[in-house]
């Protein structure tokens, strides 16, 4: 169990840092280099072992039936080592800048659009995690972020994950869309979850 605890903190760490620093740096590397930079980062949290986000943790609730309180010391985990992966960029660049590290929803798109678009590609990623060959799975994921990173650039970032919004906008005390951060990745997860679910009963009754 500390064993998880641990691997699920620093897994964390690596996404939220490096993510957060290639938004800072967006003007100098551009949308796709924030893009490949989710994309890499998500792939090494994901080889050693941790999942990195709430989203995906909660997936694995619902359709492996892991216990209650391992999802619960998970996330709790996966929230802190945001926060702390976020007061650490401070050592690097200023507050100001560090607040630019924040996903945010595109000036030229609505609120709704932008839950839309979390929820949409959340449900992607949890979906492609829960059913892709564990030989492709690293990829897949990792690939699913970089696009969603890409495309969503001008629509709300394509964060798909609470721990990428969670630390930085508590640091910079910049809470106003936080909710669709923290609220529409779950959903998408708890609707691709469902799906699996569904998927899998008829799978077995199928084989009645």
């Amino acid at each position: 169990m500390l064993e998880e605890i641990l691997i699920e903190f620093i897994s964390t760490f690596i996404l939220v840092f490096n993510g957060s620093i290639s938004l800072i740096l967006y003007n100098k590397i551009g949308a796709l280099g924030v893009s490949i930079v989710h994309g890499m980062s998500l792939y090494i949290a994901l080889s050693i072992g941790g999942s990195a986000n709430p989203a995906i943790t909660l997936s694995k609730y619902l359709t492996d039936n892991i216990k209650l309180s391992i999802l619960a010391a998970k996330i709790i985990t996966q929230m802190l080592s945001s926060l702390i992966s976020s007061l650490f960029i401070l050592i690097f660049f200023s507050l100001d800048h560090v607040q630019q590290g924040l996903p945010t929803i595109g000036p030229s798109v609505g609120l709704i659009a932008a839950c839309i678009y979390e929820i949409v590609l959340s449900f992607i990623l949890v979906f492609v995690s829960l059913k892709a060959e564990p030989t492709t799975k690293l990829f897949a994921c990792s690939f699913v972020l970089t696009i969603a990173n890409a495309n969503g650039a001008d629509i709300s970032n394509g964060a798909l994950n609470p721990t990428r919004a969670f630390g930085i906008a508590v640091v910079t005390q910049n809470i106003r869309h936080i909710w669709v951060y923290l609220i529409c990745p779950i959903v998408g997860s708890m609707l691709a979850s469902f799906l699996c679910i569904i998927l899998k009963k008829l799978q077995d009754n199928k084989h009645l």
